[in-house]
């Protein structure tokens, strides 16, 4: 699917492409990269954007001591695999074509999906998280094989967004996928951001206009992408971007806490223990020089 090859390479300073996200602002979903400094310009390439520092990559000073390899270089060596091995400890989809284990669950049916998270299935709670939040939002009941919540987000014309969102089934399937979190899947957490900020987009596209509701929805997209940051050790902390207004940040702040908290409060009463992050892997986004050459990386 478009998403699941868009969403991996869009990850820190493997992103060639970009990595996707909501603008508080605005009611669609816009591409950023996140391999400069906050302050780094934002240069504009084909329907996508990527956030540059100066001279084309993100780091001047990287580039200069090191050359820059691409992304099927890095992808096919050695490094490439170990970086999947650790976003799939996490729950996160694979760079390369990295065997990944939770596309099988893709097969199962509900009820299965159900007996195996009730037994502590950590990735059946999370595809059955996944599935009853695109259902909530397109209402396509059984999507097409490894449909992720990113297909919504990308206008696949299979998956298109409801005006009406099943607002049960929503809540049903984020505390699927923060079960899922809570078992070590803490990518899930970044998934229900995201359906948040599609929540946002057809409030707003029906002509949403109560400040504190569409406020409460802007916090919440902020709070579970930026938590996922804080649960997992040494993840870059530009893994996940988004705007804010400075007048919510605060109460973001304190939803933050919440969350993550509660994460950690249900892992040790459940007995659940995360692989520890790798931080020789981890340092590998502060080491990489991604080549920008655009053309070649994205086929465009």
């Amino acid at each position: 699917m478009l998403s699941r090859f868009l969403l991996p390479i869009g990850l820190l300073l493997l992103v060639s492409a970009a990595y996707l996200f909501f603008y508080y602002e605005t009611p669609s979903f816009v591409s950023r990269g996140s391999v400069g400094p906050e302050s780094a310009q934002t240069t504009v390439v084909g329907e996508r954007s990527v956030a540059l520092g100066e001279g084309g990559s993100g780091s001047s000073a990287r580039s200069e001591s090191s050359p820059c390899v691409t992304i099927e270089e890095f992808v096919a060596g050695p490094d490439g695999y170990r970086l999947d091995s650790w976003f799939m400890s996490w729950g996160a989809p694979p760079i390369a074509n990295t065997p990944d284990s939770a596309s099988a669950y893709s097969w199962y049916d509900e009820k299965t999906l159900i007996e195996l998270g009730q037994a502590g299935d950590a990735v059946a709670k999370h595809e059955r998280g996944r599935r009853l939040v695109i259902a909530a939002l397109t209402g396509v009941r059984s999507p097409p094989e490894e449909s992720t919540i990113w297909d919504v987000a990308v206008d696949s014309p299979e998956l298109p967004l409801l005006q009406n969102i099943d607002k049960p089934r929503l809540d049903l399937g984020r505390e699927a996928l923060f079960d899922a979190a809570v078992s070590g899947r803490t990518y899930a957490l970044i998934e229900i951001a995201i359906s948040y900020a599609l929540e946002q987009q057809v409030l707003v596209a029906a002509g949403e206009t109560d400040p504190e509701a569409l406020s409460e929805l802007k916090i919440k997209l902020f709070a579970f992408g930026e938590s996922a940051e804080r649960l997992v050790p040494l993840l870059h902390s530009s893994f996940f971007q988004s705007s804010l207004p400075s007048e919510l940040r605060p109460l973001a702040d304190q939803e933050i806490e919440e969350i993550s908290g509660r994460v950690l409060r249900d892992r040790i009463e459940l007995g659940v223990t995360v692989q520890q992050t790798d931080e020789e892997t981890a340092a590998l986004f502060d080491s990489l020089n991604i080549c920008q050459n655009w053309g070649s990386t994205t086929g465009r």
